[in-house]
């Protein structure tokens, strides 16, 4: 038997916090961490406090629902 096909919704909040501005990825209520931009760089930040240094917004929100994924 083939599994169903589950449509989900993630929803990016932009937010400004001190002067610059956060984008927070959530499924729901739920979130699965911010965006934020520093320098030429973007710093993907989990819930738990880890932190993760990459070279474009695509590729933090990647990281973002790949550890989602990983731990739910």
């Amino acid at each position: 038997m083939s599994k169903r096909t589950k449509t989900i919704e993630l929803v990016e909040d932009e937010k400004v916090i001190n002067g610059v501005t956060v984008a927070e990825l959530k499924l729901g209520e739920k979130s699965l961490g911010t965006v934020k931009p520093e320098d030429d760089k973007f710093t993907a930040s989990l819930p738990d406090g880890e932190k993760f240094s990459v070279k474009s917004h695509s590729e933090a929100v990647n990281i973002l629902i790949s550890h989602y994924h990983l731990h739910s």
